[in-house]
């Protein structure tokens, strides 16, 4: 469903993204994992079109989208949860909901149990992701893209939603690309794991049961050169 091939990308001068090349397929759910300023989320904003490659395709459902616009992006099915799940202050759930419902879709209405005349501004954290995440599944995405759903959410919050959006899109098509730094959400959830580091793709193939071994990971991580290092 999704390929992309050597791809280059950075912010003016500085090149971040040192020829990454990955896939997912239809119905896989991938964790995106690497050490901050490795590139995972340049890589998201690559996918969705807020970043032009200097080089490169990104393939989605077999057509070149690189020079697509976002919003052609989402109409053609990529959704895409921001860091911190950003939505309108000024807006009501009710609101929100109205923006993006696709047919009648009642299924998302149930997880939000919020007072709908709520404003974004007055949201609690947990609540504005939950509201993010509603906004991007009511959309129907064939690819998601997941910004670290769980910063600043609570543990049980996190756990609810990363429950909820697999049982969401369990028996579907859908795709999923998760950057996510709290390692403790993934083992029931992701099918694969891609390690970034520098800019570039390490390890393509992580066995899921190293997510939970420190010295793996922190191996996967940093290298050779510190795996010796006890983690705290």
């Amino acid at each position: 469903m999704l390929k992309l091939d050597n791809i280059h990308a950075g912010y003016g001068p500085k090149e971040v993204l040192k020829g990454v090349s990955l896939d997912v397929a239809a119905g896989e759910i991938v964790a995106l994992l690497g050490p901050n300023g490795a590139g995972k989320s340049t890589v998201l904003k690559v996918i969705a079109g807020l970043l032009t490659p200097t080089t490169g395709t990104v393939t989605f459902c077999d057509r070149n989208i690189t020079r697509m616009p976002t919003y052609r992006r989402a109409r053609n099915g990529i959704g895409y949860l921001m860091q911190n799940g950003p939505v309108f202050r000024s807006l009501t759930i009710a609101e929100h909901q109205r923006l993006v419902t696709v047919g009648n879709d009642s299924n998302n209405a149930a997880f939000l149990q919020i007072e709908k005349s709520k404003r974004g501004g007055v949201l609690s954290g947990g609540e504005r992701q939950r509201l993010a995440i509603e906004l991007c599944l009511r959309r129907k995405p064939r690819l998601l893209l997941l910004d670290e759903p769980s910063a600043g959410v609570a543990p049980n919050t996190a756990t609810e939603i990363y429950y909820w959006i697999k049982e969401r899109i369990v028996g579907t098509e859908t795709a999923v690309l998760v950057v996510e730094q709290n390692l403790h959400f993934l083992p029931n959830f992701v099918s694969r794991v891609i390690i970034m580091r520098n800019g570039r793709i390490f390890l393509n193939n992580l066995p899921l049961e190293h997510l939970e071994n420190s010295e793996a990971m922190f191996e996967a991580f940093f290298g050779d050169a510190v795996a010796t290092l006890t983690l705290g």
